[in-house]
């Protein structure tokens, strides 16, 4: 069995590493503005967490399925020929090629926190998340592709994990400036990373600590050890 890892993340990979299995990294550009537009409004009646779901749910699909040929949406034809094989599918190949995409989102009740544009904006995002809890929702798509291109199998699930930063007082606010100075928050959803200098901030957590670093390995090493077994 080989792994295609559609992500480019450097989080990911050193986690996806943990499970054991070899896996290649490739990425195709996906259009995440428009997707969380499409959603936000399709669903715009959900409560905001079914929603947020959703939402991660069809960008983790969206980048596993950018890495396919054209084809048909999955959730009208689960099972289906591409029109022709993948780039990293071999000819004659016996191994079954299994395509993991993920997709992490940071949500404050019903805002959803994304990658701070500059540093005031991360200071602010790290503010308002002082003194509360907020949920962490990382989905997951695994698509199976056969030898002969065939689209046979898909599973999607979404894993939350709830985190609660310390009430803002002097040593945190001194904490805050210093790490949003250091640039460091300014390419993760929420303005902080758990496996950094942002785990001060962090009085405790509810649920996989691997999911909010972007990748909720246990359960992700579980379904391909049984995707294995399979062939």
């Amino acid at each position: 069995m080989k792994i295609i890892l559609a992500s480019n993340s450097p989080r990911r990979r050193e986690l996806l590493t943990l499970s054991g299995y070899s896996f290649q990294t490739l990425t195709e550009a996906v259009d995440e503005e428009s997707i969380q537009e499409q959603v936000l409004k399709e669903y715009s009646s959900l409560p905001a967490t079914a929603l947020h779901f959703e939402l991660v749910k069809r960008l983790a699909l969206a980048k596993a399925e950018a890495l396919l040929p054209a084809h048909a949406p999955l959730d009208i034809c689960p099972v289906q020929k591409l029109s022709k094989l993948p780039d990293f599918i071999a000819e004659g190949d016996k191994h079954q090629y299994v395509i993991l995409g993920a997709d992490t989102i940071v949500c404050l009740k019903e805002e959803i926190l994304g990658k701070p544009c500059d540093l005031e904006v991360a200071e602010t995002m790290l503010r308002n998340l002082a003194g509360k809890t907020h949920l962490v929702h990382t989905g997951v798509t695994l698509l199976t592709v056969s030898p002969d291109g065939v689209l046979s199998w898909e599973d999607s699930f979404v894993n939350t994990t709830e985190v609660t930063f310390f009430p803002l007082d002097a040593p945190l606010e001194a904490r805050i400036k210093e790490y949003v100075t250091s640039g460091v928050p300014m390419d993760k959803a929420g303005a902080y990373g758990i496996q950094d200098h942002g785990a001060v901030f962090i009085s405790g957590i509810k649920g996989d600590y691997y999911n909010v670093m972007g990748l909720p390995l246990s359960r992700v090493a579980r379904l391909l050890d049984r995707l294995s077994t399979r062939g």
